[in-house]
């Protein structure tokens, strides 16, 4: 069994959970989704809805207006470059991982949304590019 991500947040939800009255049985079903959640990490296929929904959310938070704004504040937490041709800058992110993320949502609502927030992903490339260029 693989540990869980962040003992810390483990410890908060734990907690969390514990005060409002979730059984044993229900902490351990949401603590098996945390651990699983990860774009890198996680399972392939979810064991439950529960799971599928919930990946699908942290999936769709990374993507979209939000997704952009967590893209440069880590970039810039991290000083890496906005863009560069040696492809380890904040721009390349958004090919490497954001891009990719519609494929792997699970449920239809969240494909709906992936698929929206996709397309405002790649509109915001295209006129990065274009202002890179000079164009605009």
């Amino acid at each position: 069994d693989r540990k869980f991500p962040n003992k810390k947040a483990k410890r908060k939800a734990l907690e969390l959970l514990k005060k409002y009255g979730f059984k044993k049985e229900e902490i351990k079903l949401v603590l098996d989704i945390v651990k699983n959640i990860s774009f890198s990490k996680g399972r392939k296929k979810p064991k439950s809805l529960e799971e599928a929904i919930v990946r699908d959310s942290d999936r769709l938070e990374a993507i979209g207006a939000i997704g952009i704004a967590r893209v440069f504040s880590y970039s810039g937490e991290r000083k890496r470059k906005l863009y560069s041709k040696d492809k380890d800058d904040a721009i390349s992110h958004f090919y490497k991982k954001l891009l990719k993320v519609e494929k792997t949502l699970l449920t239809k609502p969240a494909k709906r949304l992936g698929k929206t927030r996709t397309l405002f992903l790649r509109k915001f490339l295209e006129q990065f590019k274009k202002e890179i260029k000079g164009e605009s």
